[in-house]
């Protein structure tokens, strides 16, 4: 079921089948596409940035 849509992305709410056999609800975002572009200095080292992702602290107060 679709409780939300814009134009980057959706919100569904889907019952998923566990591997214990347990139906639960579970809600996600269903995103267009995005690019990640990872900087790896070598086999076993990577850069990453540390970055402020607002939406995320006001979805745990819900």
């Amino acid at each position: 079921m679709r409780i939300y849509s814009s134009k980057k992305f959706d919100v569904l709410i889907e019952n998923f089948n566990l591997p214990n056999g347990k139906q639960v609800e579970k809600a996600f975002v269903r995103h267009r596409g995005s690019v990640v572009i990872a900087p790896f200095l070598g086999p076993e080292r990577i850069i990453l940035i540390k970055q402020y992702r607002p939406i995320l602290l006001s979805l745990i107060h819900i």
